[in-house]
């Protein structure tokens, strides 16, 4: 992953647990990444358990973000 100037730069691939987190790293980030939210609205966090895909998306991100 390179961040220079190429036009041909890979984003930063970016998981996080909630749709706020998510929010946060779009406008930070903008352009230069690429964001997935694991948890949709309305998932109580406390009461999420990450499924076989969530785990597979977990071992692709190049960052994951949670609060908790």
């Amino acid at each position: 992953m390179s961040l220079g100037n190429s036009a041909q730069a890979e984003k930063l691939r970016i998981l996080t647990t909630t749709g706020m987190i998510a929010d946060a790293a779009v406008n930070v980030g903008g352009d230069l990444v690429e964001v997935t939210a694991l948890m949709g609205p309305g998932v109580d966090p406390h009461l999420y358990q990450a499924t076989a895909g969530d785990v597979g998306r977990m071992r692709k991100a190049d960052l994951i973000l949670y609060s908790g």
